[in-house]
């Protein structure tokens, strides 16, 4: 059972790199997509106006990751 939950961990771990690079803004600075994709601290030093944004594209990409993980929560 350990294994399928760290396939299924790496799985959804792999769906969200891909939905949060699609959904970032295309428009940020530079630096800081690539900032943000690597840490979810970064969000804390930018500014209004940019994090919201981010923040969104988080909360989209968790998305697709909690529909995945309510039927492997359930095996």
């Amino acid at each position: 059972m350990t294994h399928i939950r760290s396939t299924i961990n790496r799985i959804a771990g792999t769906i969200f790199d891909n939905q949060l690079r699609s959904n970032i803004p295309k428009d940020l600075p530079a630096g800081v997509a690539e900032a943000v994709v690597a840490s979810v601290t970064a969000i804390k030093t930018l500014p209004p106006g940019i994090k919201e944004g981010v923040v969104d594209a988080y909360a989209k990409s968790l998305q697709p990751v909690f529909i995945l993980g309510v039927p492997a929560g359930i095996m």
